[in-house]
């Protein structure tokens, strides 16, 4: 709550053609988070179904690790 009244007071001592381009600045970086949050966010789901397919012998052992077992 504090950074909010600080940006507000600072904000409001500035002249209008800074506030203007402050404001241009804030919509830029607002734009470039909403785009950060669309690339982060998931399928819904079964949104992958039909498109990866598991080989039947999936859960058998490998060739590679019978000396440990």
């Amino acid at each position: 709550m504090q950074n909010t009244q600080e940006l507000l007071h600072k904000f409001s001592n500035l002249s209008e053609k800074a506030q203007i381009n402050l404001l241009e600045y804030l919509e830029t970086l607002w734009e470039q988070e909403k785009e950060s949050f669309s690339k982060k966010k998931r399928g819904a789901l079964g949104s992958w179904k039909g498109k990866i397919k598991i080989s039947d012998d999936f859960d058998a052992p490998l060739d590679d690790f019978k000396e440990y077992m």
